[in-house]
């Protein structure tokens, strides 16, 4: 669900986890509700190859792939975050999921993680899904449903929060 107005405020989306920040920082510390949805990948090759890597071909250098750490996008949101500002990340758990998100929210300095758990058909490529709310001193669970039904749930829990 994109919401391109959020009660007079424009919503920015990052489509991009890698590459120039500061605009997109920029735009995203002027609103009041910010969403940093869970990363597209943690890391990425510290040296992109200039052309497809093939099977056969190249099995020297896609066996010796050297990572590096995309940008933490949320923990730079948060930790630039004014008094007025909401910070809502995501996490999407195979394990420990109340204890890694109560840890995310902590270490990123967010006001709430949305988590999940994920993996043996739950979250991703289902309709429906089951979340915890977790803020510093709240745990919520929001029961399988739909998950139009968890946006509409989530922007109302978080517009609660900000009025």
């Amino acid at each position: 669900m994109v919401l391109p107005v959020f009660f007079g405020r424009s919503v920015a989306c990052i489509a991009r986890p890698a590459g120039p920040r500061i605009g997109f920082v920029a735009i995203l510390c002027t609103l009041l509700l910010v969403e940093v949805a869970a990363a597209v990948a943690d890391l990425r090759p510290a040296n992109p190859a200039d052309r497809k890597l093939k099977k056969g071909r190249d099995d020297a250098a896609l066996a010796n792939v050297p990572l590096t750490e995309n940008p933490d996008i949320l923990a730079t949101l948060a930790a630039g975050k004014r008094p007025d500002q909401y910070v809502v990340g995501f996490a999407a758990e195979t394990n420990d999921v109340l204890m890694n998100a109560h840890a995310k929210l902590k270490k990123k300095n967010a006001d709430m993680i949305v988590a999940n758990q994920v993996g043996d058909g739950l979250a991703f490529g289902t309709d429906n899904n089951e979340v915890w709310l977790v803020t510093e001193g709240d745990e919520v669970l929001l029961p399988l449903m739909s998950k139009r039904a968890v946006a509409e749930r989530l922007v109302e829990v978080v517009a609660a929060h900000l009025e």
